[in-house]
């Protein structure tokens, strides 16, 4: 999923999954896209990752680790156009032209 701090665009991934690795890769993490990667020293000098926290790469190619509480703070999702979610409640996250025509077929059914 694509993420946005304005102005800032990245990708960025939920690690899922911390495990032990080997002498050359000490930890391992597991995204939530399945993918298994091996963060640097320089990224674990200053946070150690948790499940829940983010492996980010920005447009430019650099990737950094974030905790969640941060980069859910900072960051916001950015929908494709035309895709949206409805949870549980029946609340709309997504593009806002998909909300308007389901709200506007929702009103042609009341009537």
């Amino acid at each position: 999923m694509r993420y946005q701090a304005n102005p800032v665009v990245v990708d960025a991934f939920k690690i899922t999954k911390v495990m032990d690795g080997s002498q050359d890769h000490p930890m391992i993490l597991q995204l939530e896209n399945g993918k298994l990667v091996s963060p640097n020293a320089g990224m674990t000098a200053r946070m150690i990752p948790a499940v829940g926290d983010y492996w980010v790469i920005q447009s430019d190619g650099y990737i950094y680790l974030n905790p969640r509480d941060v980069f859910e703070r900072k960051y916001s999702p950015l929908y494709e156009q035309g895709s949206g979610t409805i949870d549980a409640q029946g609340n709309f996250s997504g593009d806002p032209a998909v909300k308007e025509t389901l709200e506007s077929l929702s009103a042609l059914r009341r009537e």
